[in-house]
């Protein structure tokens, strides 16, 4: 069965793998540190505000299997969190929360001129940007209070997540085998023939809804796009540097340039062409 995603995130992971890259330029982290000084303690108080909200939320919407490890949890992060006198009520946090996306948008706006700058030309840019310094606090926070559940997600919580008319829901519920349904089965071999008829129809169902096969290239095309739009380097350069590392001599420029123009088309970016 091939890796069939939904369109919307196959589009995250491919924003993901730019952002890593812009990530590890320091001329761009330079400047984005700059840019977050003013804020940095209102980022600071989003995270913790946000990291007690979501894990409440997930408890509420997504019970864990392993529910006594998540209160646990739970608890240890609520301890840490008072440590800062940071309010445990969530009808508080979601207040503060409100009130931080307010004093935060002047941020947001001053991400998107960053990314412009920096060719990343979309309009998500700033979303993204600052969901990253959050998710980055969020993280530190779980580490701190020593908490590792809210990072173990089963297969049911996910179903869960994705919601009952995702195509990644399973309306007739996972197969699991026993004596009654390998012997009425007709032993292993029919067993895994039901179930290699189950992965087709599920298969059918998500091709239906769109889904499509991740490119396997997806990572390179992004770091062709990085390439020749941050470090202005031409497509005929790009396929060389790929031909001195690649036995079987890599891609031709005409196909390095078509896969980073359908990779700005697919995210939505409008970069200026390099000089």
């Amino acid at each position: 069965m091939p890796r069939l995603l939904p369109i919307d995130w196959i589009r995250i992971v491919a924003t993901n793998y730019l952002l890593q890259l812009y990530e590890k330029e320091y001329g761009f982290m330079k400047e984005w540190e700059t840019v977050k000084a003013p804020f940095v303690q209102m980022i600071a108080l989003m995270g913790r505000t946000s990291s007690l909200i979501w894990v409440e939320h997930l408890l509420m919407r997504n019970p864990p299997d392993d529910f006594i490890s998540w209160v646990s949890d739970l608890q240890k992060l609520r301890n840490y969190l008072n440590s800062f006198q940071t309010s445990t009520d969530l009808s508080d946090l979601r207040e503060i929360s409100t009130h931080l996306e307010i004093e935060l948008a002047p941020y947001k706006l001053l991400l998107n001129e960053l990314g412009y700058k920096w060719n990343l030309r979309a309009p998500w840019a700033g979303e993204e940007l600052m969901g990253r310094d959050v998710h980055r606090i969020l993280q530190d926070i779980f580490n701190a209070a020593g908490v590792t559940a809210f990072n173990d997600f089963s297969d049911r919580q996910i179903q869960t997540l994705v919601g009952d008319k995702s195509p990644l829901s399973a309306d007739n519920g996972p197969i699991y085998p026993s004596i009654l349904s390998l012997y009425l089965s007709g032993g292993r071999t029919g067993y895994l023939d039901k179930l290699n008829r189950r992965f087709k129809e599920f298969e059918e169902k998500m091709k239906a809804s769109g889904a499509k096969e991740p490119p396997s290239a997806l990572g390179k095309h992004a770091e062709w796009w990085f390439d020749h739009y941050v470090h202005d380097i031409k497509f005929p350069d790009i396929a060389n540097k790929i031909a001195e590392i690649d036995e079987r001599g890599g891609p031709q420029t005409e196909n390095i340039g078509k896969a980073v123009i359908k990779f700005s088309e697919f995210l939505g970016i409008d970069p200026i062409e390099p000089t």
